[in-house]
């Protein structure tokens, strides 16, 4: 039984670091394409699994916090799966910075994909204490790390190169966030592209 427990291991690692690798090679593509408004190569991709394959990223990242996923029902998307993960896992880590440093007893994160029209509806949802108001209207440009009460928030580049892609992607990002709420929703044209 060990024996066998130890190859499930070593296959699991195997497999977490061919998708590190993986998504290695797109952000090193995406951020070489950052600012010239070039996409990287686009297929059908289903939106459920670039979020759960950020989520296989950020193991170590979620220990201690609970995840709870509401997803749509086939939710294809023509895109690029690297970006996409690129843009969960940005999101994703900040919201759990925001809960481990800020002490919560009992941290969450909630993800809701939803179908709308043309378009996929991303909502990622932690009880963090919450983005300062005078920080939301900036939160997005660049290198904004500010500290409040010994809290961080903000990714440097992070959420600069997670606006830029949806841009991109002629989608919408937004921000709502009082203690022990805060809600990022992304908003992505099924197609791609506003005009597909």
């Amino acid at each position: 039984a060990e024996h066998i427990l130890a190859n499930w291991e070593l296959g699991a690692a195997f497999h977490d670091v061919l998708i590190a690798a993986r998504q290695a090679v797109h952000v090193v593509g995406s951020v070489k394409t950052l600012g010239t408004g070039d996409l990287l190569r686009k297929d059908s991709v289903d939106l459920n699994e670039s979020i759960r394959e950020a989520l296989a990223l950020l193991r170590n990242t979620l220990s201690g916090i609970r995840v709870r996923l509401d997803l749509t029902s086939d939710p294809k998307i023509v895109a690029n799966r690297g970006e996409l993960v690129q843009i969960w896992i940005n999101l994703i880590q900040n919201a759990c910075e925001s809960m481990t440093q800020s002490g919560v007893a009992t941290p969450e994160l909630i993800i809701t994909t939803r179908a709308s029209d043309r378009y996929f509806r991303v909502c990622i949802q932690d009880n963090g204490p919450g983005v300062p108001p005078e920080m939301l209207s900036k939160i997005f440009q660049p290198n904004i790390t500010t500290k409040v009460s010994g809290l961080s928030f903000g990714l440097g580049l992070g959420l600069t190169i997670v606006a830029r892609l949806v841009d991109n992607y002629h989608g919408s990002i937004s921000v709502e966030s009082k203690p022990g709420n805060t809600q990022f929703k992304v908003e992505l044209p099924m197609g791609g592209t506003s005009g597909e």
